[in-house]
């Protein structure tokens, strides 16, 4: 006897046959998803997928190519180690190190290799605190460096920068080099100052002495009842022929009595006066005081005999 369905339900056989039909079905129809929709989300999964290889692929590309600049820098590096040992079989690895560091320093500017990525970051570092960048454009990729020392020690530990001829195991001994370098230009530089102070002190010590004599000298002028000496008369003696010596002459001078009065005059004037009168030298406006000159050959050969006179009078 068949039994009767609830009300508003289907039969057991109806509700079988609505679960056979299912997988016909469409999972967009189920979700409510058109197949415009459908379509769009499954290019979007495509491209998705399509770009996530290209990255890899680009990955990979980059890391071989990161690979193969180490590997041509370690060629490069290896060729120049081969040279130099070929050009220096009898030399040490210690001395030739320090023969390769020596010849990097002492042939600025100071070039580096770099990967091309890190270009930007190397070039603001060989600036240094001068804001000068050097280039070699010679090679590929360029190189890039600075006469600036003190920035290499800097451009090394980045990592991104290794200087060209020199190789790793030896850039602690460039950097150390650098360091000594470096102290020895202090050390100089503190040597000058000092020495230039040291002169500034000589010479202000100097000076202060000379004034010290010029004012015993003016002291002993006014006791004596005689000017001070000019400058400017004391020169032209040194020119005419009494030399370096003239100071001490002055001061001998003031003895020779024959010489004439000192009163009113300085020992320059008196020793002026003598040869004006002796040699018959004419007074003419010199500077800024009158001055006694020759106006002809014999009054000329007159006044060195007399200055003659003068000076081997002094040297008795």
């Amino acid at each position: 006897m068949a039994r009767a369905g609830l009300p508003g339900c289907g039969s057991r056989s109806t509700i079988v046959m609505s679960d056979a039909a299912m997988p016909n079905a469409s999972l967009a129809g189920m979700l409510g998803v058109s197949d415009e929709k459908k379509a769009k989300m499954e290019v979007r999964e495509r491209e998705r997928a399509a770009a996530a290889k290209r990255k890899k692929e680009q990955d990979a590309k980059e890391r071989k190519r990161k690979r193969e600049a180490e590997k041509a820098r370690i060629a490069q590096y290896e060729e120049a180690v081969a040279q130099d040992a070929a050009s220096s079989a009898h030399e040490s690895p210690a001395a030739r190190s320090k023969r390769v560091v020596k010849n990097y320093l002492d042939n600025p500017p100071y070039f580096g290799s770099s990967n091309f990525e890190d270009h930007k970051a190397v070039v603001e570092l060989c600036k240094g605190t001068k804001n000068r960048l050097e280039v070699n454009k010679q090679t590929k990729p360029w190189q890039y460096g600075t006469t600036e020392m003190a920035a290499v020690p800097r451009l090394i530990g980045s990592g991104l920068w290794h200087p060209v001829g020199v190789m790793p195991k030896d850039h602690a001994l460039l950097v150390k080099a650098i360091g000594e370098m470096e102290m020895q230009e202090a050390i100089a530089a503190e040597r000058l100052v000092a020495e230039k102070t040291n002169a500034s002190e000589l010479h202000a010590r100097a000076a202060e002495e000379r004034e010290k004599r010029e004012e015993a000298k003016r002291d002993a002028a006014e006791r004596a009842g005689r000017e001070a000496d000019n400058a400017e008369h004391v020169e032209y003696l040194k020119q005419i022929g009494f030399g370096k010596d003239v100071e001490a002459l002055l001061e001998q001078s003031a003895r020779w009595a024959d010489l004439g009065p000192t009163c009113g005059l300085s020992l320059c004037e008196r020793i002026l006066r003598w040869i004006h009168i002796r040699a018959d030298w004419e007074w003419e406006k010199g500077v800024h005081v009158y001055v006694p000159r020759p106006s002809s050959a014999a009054q000329e050969d007159a006044g060195k005999e007399v200055i003659g006179e003068l000076l081997k009078r002094a040297s008795e």
